[in-house]
């Protein structure tokens, strides 16, 4: 029986938003002017009303009727509210029509004159704001709405420090979506993290004009994000104007060049080439370089020009190069064989690369397909095929372990467990990280390029001494890499008994190439002999096909072990 969970104190959120607060402690004397007053405010607040602004602040929205301000751990509100006024971390109002009909029940509403007068009362809530939302000047003043409100008899309070909480969520956590449960996870007990350093010489920022502008990127990024979730006219123009210049800070750089990217594919879409054209030639991210040459041939369509085609063939190269897996090469080659028929007649000779150095299809897996009828004996074994197959190659001796992902990547993860945790500067932001922010990013190798060669020409020397002692003395920490309930230690046995430096090394390097790619797609099953000889089995059941990125990862490992394909049928 599963043990009960365990009761959370009630001062909990509170708790876990005063440890937002420490250990964000070496960044407060950057902290912007407003910021920094708003945490001194908030610090001389009583427990009551320091509970309720956190509450506050984990709610939706900025508006708040008081009452409906109702928590069983703050006795009495008027007080709490008064001292958060006093402060001016909330302030009394009325809020916008749209805001006000939204949080004002149909009962409510229908109570109004304006409905009354209208003969409205019989439309659902959402026609009925609808309605008023399009009605005349009389819904449009200021005078109805206070005049509504006044009848309803409720007092409204806006908050006034989303952007200590925002700056406080992107300091601790690396980015504004996250949120305070992992804290709770970790209380309970049910996840133990790597320790690493966390101290003035690994912070992202040094400056407080870089606080300042992740924090007006931050607040960007929610108003785009706002605007298409409502479907509101997008002018990608404007809103550019309106984004910081280019920054040095790798980090706020990349925050950048995401928002930079999106007014790009939205300028597609309004037909605006030459503002997109401009958009991604900003950004270094494979998919911005996808959309600019899409672009470009776009524009190449409609104004063939020996210019723009110049630009086409250089972006096309450049994507080819800069592919860092067989499916951005299959785009690139798709790409480059479309633009081909543009190209031919204001370009003599385009060279494309893509299309100089043809691809193997991942499906192109010769003497790598097999076919396994199960009888009923092995179907009854387990319920799911992989567990099936698995029984089946038991009974024909191997020692079978179904690992999906879990040993490549755990091999990657327990060779370079030191080096993914070092302390860089920007790679950790809080003690709950599985991996540093940049694991998945170019920046990660090349932070940290010189540890990851040393310790490759290590493990192609034969030293394989330290994917041990990480699996012994890491055994239950947190890594992205490692999963613990898969990588067992008869697993680990036998896998560094059958693999080859050489085969370990170019794992490792593989998976280094785009660790975000390559970390998925690989075999269900690893099989060892009794001589202790590796096999590689992924495994298809009926009505299942092969995935590109798996196709791939067969083709890789048959080049050292045999790395075959099943098709499973029961009879």
């Amino acid at each position: 029986m599963a043990s009960a969970r365990p009761e959370l104190a009630d001062r909990y959120y509170l708790d876990n938003f005063e440890l937002l607060i420490a250990s964000t402690r070496r960044y407060h004397p950057l902290f912007p002017a407003e910021q920094a007053q708003q945490l001194a405010q908030f610090q001389t607040l009583s427990e009551a009303a320091q509970r309720l602004l956190v509450r506050l602040l984990g709610r939706k929205g900025a508006w708040f009727r008081q009452s409906k301000l109702r928590y069983n751990d703050i006795n009495d509100m008027a007080p709490a509210l008064a001292e958060l006024s006093e402060q001016q971390l909330l302030v009394s109002g009325v809020p916008p029509r749209d805001i006000w009909l939204q949080q004002v029940t149909l009962p409510e509403l229908k109570q109004l004159p304006v409905i009354n007068d209208a003969g409205l009362q019989r439309l659902p809530k959402a026609a009925l704001i609808q309605t008023l939302l399009a009605s005349d000047a009389d819904c449009d003043s200021d005078g109805w709405l206070l005049q509504a409100n006044q009848q309803l008899d409720e007092r409204w309070w806006q908050l006034q420090c989303q952007g200590l909480l925002q700056l406080l969520q992107l300091l601790y956590f690396g980015n504004r979506n996250q949120d305070l449960t992992q804290f709770v996870v970790s209380e309970l007990g049910l996840q133990r993290f790597e320790q690493y350093r966390l101290d003035a010489s690994t912070q992202s920022f040094q400056q407080t004009d870089e606080l300042q502008t992740a924090l007006n990127l931050a607040q960007l990024a929610d108003e785009w994000d706002e605007l298409l979730r409502q479907k509101l006219p997008l002018d990608p123009v404007d809103f550019y104007q309106r984004l910081p210049k280019p920054q040095v800070q790798p980090q706020l750089e990349r925050r950048r060049q995401r928002l930079v990217a999106h007014l790009g594919r939205s300028a597609e879409r309004l037909n605006l080439w030459e503002f997109a054209v401009a958009c991604y030639q900003q950004c270094q991210a494979w998919t911005a370089n996808e959309r600019y040459c899409r672009v470009l041939q776009q524009q190449l369509k409609l104004t063939p020009t020996a210019v723009i085609a110049e630009q086409l063939v250089q972006g096309l190269n450049q994507l080819w190069f800069s592919a860092s897996n067989e499916a951005a090469q299959q785009v690139a080659h798709r790409l480059a064989k479309r633009s081909l028929p543009l190209l031919a007649p204001l370009c003599a000779e385009p060279t494309l690369t893509a299309l100089a150095r043809p691809l193997v299809a991942a499906n192109h897996l010769a003497g790598q397909q097999q076919s396994l009828q199960l009888n009923a004996d092995f179907i009854a074994a387990a319920p799911r095929v992989e567990q099936r197959t698995a029984t089946y190659f038991e009974a024909q001796g191997y020692q079978v372990f179904f690992c999906e992902n879990a040993l490549l990547n755990g091999l990657f993860g327990l060779a370079l467990w030191d080096i993914i945790f070092a302390p860089v500067a920007g790679a950790f932001h809080h003690p709950y990280q599985r991996a540093p922010q940049d694991m998945y990013s170019a920046s990660f190798y090349e932070q940290r390029a010189d540890a990851i060669e040393q310790r490759l020409t290590a493990i192609l020397a034969g030293e394989t001494a330290i994917i041990w002692r990480h699996f012994t003395e890491k055994q239950g920490l947190q890594n992205d890499w490692v999963n613990w309930s898969l990588l067992t230690e008869p697993l680990l046995t036998a896998a560094l008994a059958a693999f080859s430096p050489q085969f370990i090394y170019d794992v490792i390097r593989r998976l280094l190439k785009d660790p975000k790619h390559y970390r998925s797609g690989q075999p269900d099953l690893a099989l060892f002999s009794s001589e202790g000889a590796c096999r590689f089995i992924e495994v298809k059941g009926p009505g299942d096909s092969l995935s590109d990125h798996q196709g791939y990862w067969l083709q890789f490992l048959g080049r050292y072990y045999p790395a075959e394909l099943y098709f499973v049928d029961y009879v």
